[in-house]
């Protein structure tokens, strides 16, 4: 290892439609609101106390966390977690580990879309790597993020490019995503990063192709030229740790590669270092210790890392649903098609959400849900957890036994202009509905504004009965 170079700890790093009003499921775009706090409730009813809500089990819209306060840093309450209508609060090390599982199902939801439309495995891992490639070269094309890179990181001015220096932005993504490992070998001609955990790796081998993308930054970071970049191990492919190793060529000499990004298994040139399952983390200790320290001594909060990897905004918001969603609209032009498929997919999902009853006990017991109340408010509930762990800006309207609405900053939802992603929740919180409360429960959207959409839950009719045959009821879904 260069002794110049700074040492990397071992320890803290390795480093229906769904939408009432018909939309466009591709290419709209949709103009952001003007600036709103970023999370929770907006508007208290004049007089409402800050209690919770008023009435426990009727009448009251509850007071969310906007009316306690928040925190700078991550837009969440001051208590640093998201808070249900009763009162239930949940820590911020959990709220962090909540959105990226959250995350992680999104996205497992629209790769089995994207499976569908394309199976041959090499042709939708290729369209999954180029997509986030393009992403990440248009993000270091741009001169400010290199600015911000070797400015945020303290960054020599002598340092020029090369393994490390990519491994150095890698490291930091990966604790903020919640990939918990080390750095065994930290130098210009070799890095080697092992990863113990993964959020992502539920959904599979697309979601490891999708991430071989991201060796975009190399181009700018790491001279590619003269390197060679192996993911030799995956988590989301089986294997017990994740292993990224970065070898130059002027050290080790030229070796075959295969054609695609998502093909590079290695092997690497020199032995790799292997942590024995009982020495493996559980998690990022940022979320304990709350701070994160680069090689070269900068330093990111655990709320800094929270915002960066795209709490309330931003495309990393919904990472793999949107790399999955652009491959989608480029393999299926059929947009009806797209949305019958999403449809077909997040709905069921939401059913086996809840389908086992030991789940609807677990999660009524989360959200501190009183033995009483099994109605709209529950699934109502459950939802405005989500929102909160995305730090959206939203609000109930309504929250009544028999109907509860929750309004919702359209573009935030959507991550600004992939309205597949509103269908998908439509779809999702519809199929909870039947299993977390009963059958005889609907949700959908519908849109308030070109800002806003709005969450409908109450009882409905829905398929034939719902398309009118009966001649009573409100629409199906």
């Amino acid at each position: 290892m260069d002794s110049n170079l700074p040492s990397a700890s071992r320890d803290t790093h390795g480093a229906a439609t769904g939408i009432s009003k018909e939309s466009s499921a591709r290419d709209a775009h949709i103009n952001a609101p003007e600036a709103k706090a970023p999370s929770g409730q907006e508007g208290a009813p004049a007089g409402q106390k800050d209690s919770g809500h008023e009435e426990r089990t009727g009448g009251a819209v509850p007071v969310t966390q906007a009316y306690r306060g928040k925190d700078e840093e991550t837009g969440l309450g001051l208590y640093r977690g998201m808070i249900s209508p009763w009162d239930k609060v949940v820590a911020y090390k959990e709220t962090y580990n909540y959105l990226f599982r959250h995350r992680a199902l999104m996205a497992t939801g629209f790769m089995n879309v994207l499976r569908i439309v394309e199976p041959d495995d090499r042709k939708r891992y290729k369209a999954l790597q180029d997509t986030f490639y393009e992403a990440m070269d248009q993000m270091f094309a741009d001169p400010g993020m290199m600015e911000f890179f070797r400015t945020r990181f303290n960054i020599p001015e002598s340092e020029v490019a090369g393994a490390h220096l990519a491994a150095v932005f890698a490291d930091m993504g990966d604790e903020g995503n919640l990939m918990a490992g080390r750095v065994h070998e930290f130098s210009r001609d070799r890095v080697e990063k092992e990863l113990d955990t993964c959020p992502f790796a539920l959904i599979g081998p697309d979601i490891c192709a999708t991430s071989m993308g991201g060796t975009a930054f190399l181009k700018a970071l790491a001279a590619p030229d003269e390197i060679y970049d192996d993911l030799s191990e995956r988590r989301g492919c089986g294997d017990t740790h994740c292993r990224v190793v970065i070898e130059n060529k002027r050290k080790y000499g030229e070796r075959q590669r295969p054609e695609e990004f998502w093909e590079n298994f290695g092997p690497s040139a020199d032995p790799i270092h292997v942590t024995p399952k009982e020495e493996m983390k559980t998690e990022c200790e940022h979320l304990t210790t709350g701070v994160y320290h680069s090689p070269y001594g900068a330093q990111f909060t655990t709320g800094e890392l929270f915002t960066l990897m795209g709490a309330g905004g931003g495309d990393s918001s919904m990472y793999g649903s949107v790399e999955a969603i652009r491959v989608l609209r480029d393999v299926e032009p059929d947009e009806k098609r797209v949305a019958h498929l999403i449809d077909c997919v997040f709905e069921p999902c939401g059913k086996y959400a809840f389908g086992e009853l030991a789940a609807v006990k677990g999660v009524r017991d989360w959200l501190g849900v009183p033995g009483t109340v099994d109605d709209s408010r529950v699934l109502g509930g459950y939802v405005s957890m989500i929102f909160q762990a995305r730090v959206l800006s939203w609000k109930f309207t309504e929250f009544e036994p028999d109907r509860t609405v929750i309004e919702v900053d359209k573009a935030k939802l959507t991550v600004d202009n992939y309205p597949e992603i509103a269908l998908a929740y439509g779809a999702l919180f519809n199929g909870m509905a039947k299993t977390l409360i009963s059958a005889e429960w609907v949700a959908r959207f519908e849109e308030v504004s070109d800002q806003t959409l709005q969450l409908v839950i109450e009882r409905g009719y829905y398929g034939v009965k719902g398309a009118g045959i009966a001649g009573e009821g409100p629409a199906g879904l």
